[in-house]
């Protein structure tokens, strides 16, 4: 097997040795010191614990009040650069986010432009082309608008490697390498300039180049500590000797990377897993030349170990990344509400203090002129009317606000069906049916939430009883009368636990729908009971008369995926089997 390594490099991005005149107090040595300290605990892979110790120094700097000083943003960076690190993209990608409005009314123009970098590197790891050349440009155009020569090195090399791995383009990546090569006498980091050569060598044209530029970065890596970025490009060089028939220099040079190292990093994490598998895979293959299979055979099983370790992190971090930026897209429809709903106010509040000063005008004139009383009294009740219509399109536009949610549900589905008649592959057809009648169930969940937010408790048997109903109406091969519902109607529910089973009620009709195995001409039924169990426990008990052929398999769709998380969220278990769906247990 050959590991396949997308090499990333991560930049700290930290400006620390550069003072300026208007610095505040909190730069001071000890905390510079500290901060270096926590740099080559990064570059060593301790990340939690850089993670944790940056954060105590960030509140440390919020206790004293020293949170407009150039270090306070500094440590703010090199946090989410951990974070990156640490395979924490979606934490990473709001830290800058809020990172970067901040510093847009300071004076640290080259921290700013840093996070724009930072910003499209992790969308470059997200696989989001679109957004990375965004912020690529937004860090373009500030370091040319402010003539800022420090950040210059690291936005070439993030061009290089944006042209590098989005369009596999070795000419505009090389040409962009050998731009930041100019800048790199400006680089407050050792990585920027390790960076630099790295992609250098990776497009060259020549393999002299590639040998000359993979050992200057190495040398670089070395230097600053980075032990993953060293590692990785030194299997190179041990490659170089396998070509050469050194065999026995190459297998001395293997085991001494794995000292100098492997061996120094404390937390396991990807890399080092990576590291490991590729380390042990090497030297079986070494075993093999020398026909030791005894030792080959011990190594393909280290190697097997290691491997497994690194699919299963992987598979976590995937999983991690789909998370992260659900909460991302979350966090930022959350701020663009309270936005339009801080302009509302604003508006409210200058109506109010028109019709203040306008009240105070009247009652002076009607204080110095009191023959015109009459014509003041019908002056006020006119802008007390005005004032009653504004309060009612109030009250409209707040309702209003309520249905936005559905709204742009419904042109997502809308969107997802205009997509879906342009293409022709039934697979992908099919897919998209899916995902708009999953957004249309909780289009309809939330719906039956606002319809109950006078009230602090939803009764079950309606809602669920309405979802069922309108799952019928979208198949002509169910027959829900015929069905078997039973739900305790004494059961109330509050709306964090709503949207949880309305979610997990649509997964299991629609796979109902699908995958029931019915004979010709026989139409679904279905079997749905929710009932009170012992000490607090709720059964939810589903079942339907498909003939299923095999043993489901509950990790392997996206659908059971979310009914799985669903019900963790409610803090339940779930038990499946051939001939019937046992109860799911709720707390």
């Amino acid at each position: 097997m050959k590991p396949r390594f997308i090499f990333i490099f991560f930049h700290t991005m930290l400006l620390l040795s550069r003072m300026t005149a208007t610095a505040q107090p909190c730069n001071d040595a000890k905390l510079y010191r500290e901060i270096n300290q926590i740099k080559i605990m990064s570059n060593q892979k301790e990340l939690n614990a850089a993670i944790k110790y940056t954060d105590s120094l960030i509140h440390h700097l919020q206790k004293q009040g020293d949170t407009t000083c150039r270090h306070f943003f500094s440590l703010i960076s090199l946090k989410g650069m951990a974070l990156i690190k640490n395979d924490q993209l979606g934490d990473a990608l709001i830290l800058f986010d809020d990172l970067q409005n901040k510093l847009k009314i300071t004076q640290y123009k080259d921290i700013e432009a840093h996070a724009y970098l930072s910003l499209a590197l992790i969308n470059e790891l997200m696989n989001r082309p679109a957004s990375c050349k965004k912020y690529l440009t937004l860090a373009s155009s500030l370091t040319d608008k402010y003539k800022l020569l420090e950040p210059r090195s690291r936005l070439f090399v993030r061009m290089a490697s944006y042209h590098r791995v989005f369009f596999s383009n070795n000419d505009s990546c090389h040409h962009y390498s050998k731009l930041a090569l100019n800048y790199i006498a400006n680089a407050s980091e050792q990585k920027d300039v390790g960076d630099t050569y790295y992609l250098m060598g990776a497009c060259s044209p020549t393999a002299s180049d590639k040998v000359f530029y993979r050992n200057k970065a190495i040398e670089t890596f070395t230097n600053s500590k980075d032990v993953i970025a060293s590692l990785y490009l030194s299997f190179g060089n041990f490659q170089d000797l396998i070509e050469r028939n050194k065999t026995s220099e190459a297998e001395v040079y293997l085991d001494s990377l794995k000292i100098k190292y492997l061996d120094v990093i404390k937390e396991t994490s990807l890399e080092k897993s990576t590291g490991l598998a590729i380390y042990y895979e090497k030297k079986k293959n070494l075993s093999i030349l020398k026909k030791d299979y005894k030792k080959a055979l011990e190594y393909e099983e280290l190697y097997s170990k290691y491997q497994r370790d690194f699919v299963e992190a992987q598979n976590k971090s995937y999983l991690s990344k789909i998370q992260d930026e659900f909460l991302f897209e979350k966090e930022q429809r959350k701020t663009e509400e309270l936005l339009e709903k801080s302009h509302l106010y604003k508006q409210i509040l200058l109506a109010s203090f028109i019709f203040i000063t306008v009240l105070v005008v009247l009652l002076y004139v009607n204080y110095r002129q009191k023959q015109k009383i009459k014509q003041q009294k019908d002056l006020i009740e006119d802008s007390l009317d005005e004032v009653q219509k504004l309060s009612n399109k109030n009250e409209v536009l707040l309702t209003e606000a309520h249905h936005r949610i559905n709204n742009s549900l419904q042109n997502v589905i809308a969107i997802l069906q205009i997509q879906k008649e342009k293409v022709n592959a039934l697979e992908t057809k099919e897919i998209i049916n899916d995902l708009s009648n999953r957004i249309q169930c909780i289009s309809l969940i939330h719906e039956q939430i606002h319809k109950n937010q006078q009230s602090e408790n939803i009764n079950l048997a309606q809602f669920i009883t309405t979802i069922l109903e309108l799952l019928n109406q979208l198949s002509v091969s169910w027959d829900l009368t015929q069905s078997k519902i039973n739900i305790d109607t004494s059961i109330f529910i509050n709306n964090e636990t709503a949207m949880p089973l309305g979610i997990i009620t649509n997964e299991l009709v629609t796979n109902s729908l699908k995958h029931a195995n019915l004979p010709i001409d026989a139409q679904l039924k279905i079997s749905l009971q929710i009932s009170k169990g012992e000490n607090g426990i709720f059964l939810f008990d589903y079942a339907d008369n498909g003939e299923q052929k095999s043993e489901p398999r509950s990790g392997s769709s996206l659908g059971f995926m979310l009914i799985n998380s669903m019900v963790k969220q409610l803090i339940g278990s779930t038990r499946c089997k051939m001939d019937f769906m046992p109860p799911l247990n709720l707390k």
